[in-house]
């Protein structure tokens, strides 16, 4: 899967996502868990350091059936 969008800080900065998923099945499981690569492209500034870092992410159906969502967490590598 590939996704591509923006994301909003509470200070106004736009940053855009570029984000590869794989469907990962677990045997035993009906559920099959989602993991991706996000890349971010943000501007110089305060979070400029987001473009220089390596992450991880799951990705996890929202909980409320009437407003369909996801839950991505994502993790930095160190």
């Amino acid at each position: 899967m590939h996704a591509d969008y923006f994301l909003k800080e509470r200070d106004g900065t736009v940053i855009n996502v570029v984000n590869r998923a794989k469907i990962c099945p677990t045997p035993g499981s009906e559920k099959a868990a989602i993991y991706s690569t996000p890349e971010f492209e943000a501007p110089l500034g305060s979070h400029q350091w987001l473009n220089a870092g390596a992450y991880v992410a799951r990705i996890d159906g929202g909980r409320d059936p009437a407003r369909p969502s996801v839950v991505i967490s994502v993790y930095r590598a160190q």
